[in-house]
């Protein structure tokens, strides 16, 4: 509905990226047309866009159904996997994925995320299949989820860090790594060429993204991933109140007394609101709030890692979580929350590992109002729109 009504044209990064369309118009599926991809994701998104031209005109609104429709298939396979392991109420807890605000923006806009989100759930679910079969039933899906593992890095290439990840899975047992190492084969035949084609990660026109490192993204990062957990599942984040109280008090005081940062969220909302002075005063309470539950959050990982040390599956979704933030300070020119949507199924799947609680559906309905909003900024929505 929110598509339908919205009045704004392309925005964002839509033309940039759909721009890359007409690319294989030009140049076929070859290698000049992957050497002159426009930004630094890969050729999922146009190519996926280029197959649907016909119907969508690469216009909106038609051009912005794909990734609703992308993230339908991602919230079924998330529902899958969650029954599969026998998870209470897989379908509510399946459904907190849309209580993750970027969530809603990415997938409202014809951004390049969704497709690549979409491909890494379903390769999830290979890969707990091949894990549930025998004989070359167990080949075959492992097969097909390095397939769909090697698109999703072809869609968004930090996923290519989850490769890494199954070593701590691989552990487990014989059969574990049998499944791993022939996803990983799979995976490897399908995006290897492409890099090759790059001669690194990226197109050639955006190598510098690929350069750097920032520890405030990394630490951005982190606290995202905190305020996430907040919605979705705060039992998570199992620091007492006696370690994380005096953790925010203290990075509240101190970015007051090295004059630190003053950044106040909704700013059109607030600015009327209050003076420049106190919009000073609450930026610097709100960005030491920020930086603090950063904090809580690493503590948190590390505690739930060790409680963890011996159960492959949620050990695993915590190191893909913490590779995507990784990532994040991999990219020195600009910090953004959409980037932590390639782990968006590893916060639903290990806050699958807690029960419910009476504030749940509480929690997921403000993510997603608070998503909804963002998305009504991008689409301008006009609600008398004929």
């Amino acid at each position: 509905i929110l598509i339908w009504l919205g009045t704004n044209p392309l925005t964002y990064d839509e033309p940039w990226y759909l721009s890359s369309v007409h690319l294989i118009r030009q140049y076929g599926l070859s290698s000049e047309f992957l050497r002159n991809l426009p930004g630094p994701a890969g050729p999922l998104y146009p190519v996926i866009h280029y197959l649907l031209e016909p119907i969508t005109k690469l216009e909106p609104p038609a051009v912005r159904w794909i990734n609703p429709l992308l993230t339908l298939i991602t919230l079924y396979s998330l529902f899958w996997i969650l029954r599969a392991q026998k998870t209470e109420h897989a379908g509510i807890k399946a459904c907190s994925l849309l209580a993750i605000p970027m969530v809603w923006t990415s997938s409202g806009l014809a951004l390049t995320e969704i497709p690549a989100l979409c491909a890494y759930t379903i390769h999830l679910c290979f890969l707990f299949m091949a894990l549930s079969y025998r004989s070359y039933h167990r080949i075959l899906w492992a097969l097909l989820s390095g397939l769909m593992l090697g698109l999703s890095i072809l869609g968004r290439q930090p996923l290519l860090l989850v490769l890494f990840c199954f070593i701590i899975w691989g552990y487990s047992s014989k059969a574990a790594r049998i499944v791993l190492i022939t996803t990983s084969i799979s995976a490897l035949l399908i995006f290897l060429p492409v890099f090759f084609i790059w001669r690194g990660l990226v197109p050639p026109q955006t190598s510098t993204v690929a350069r750097g490192f920032s520890f405030n993204h990394l630490w951005i990062g982190l606290s995202y991933s905190a305020i996430l957990f907040i919605i979705i599942c705060p039992r998570w984040l199992i620091l007492k109140r006696s370690i994380w109280i005096p953790i925010l008090l203290a990075s509240v005081l101190l970015n007051f007394l090295l004059d630190g940062e003053s950044i106040l969220p909704m700013t059109r909302l607030s600015s009327p609101l209050f003076s420049p002075e106190l919009r000073s005063f609450f930026g610097k309470v709100f960005i030491g709030v920020f930086r603090g539950v950063g904090l809580v959050f690493f503590l948190s990982c590390l505690s739930n890692a060790y409680h963890n040390r011996r159960n492959p599956i949620p050990l695993f979704f915590l190191t893909v979580l913490l590779s995507q933030i990784l990532s994040m300070a991999a990219v020195a020119h600009q910090a953004s929350s959409r980037y932590l949507l390639t782990a968006a199924p590893s916060f639903v799947l290990l806050a699958s590992f807690y029960p419910r609680d009476k504030f749940t559906l509480y929690r997921f309905t403000l993510g997603a109002c608070l998503g909804a909003l963002l998305l009504i900024a991008h689409l301008g929505f006009h609600p008398l729109k004929s």
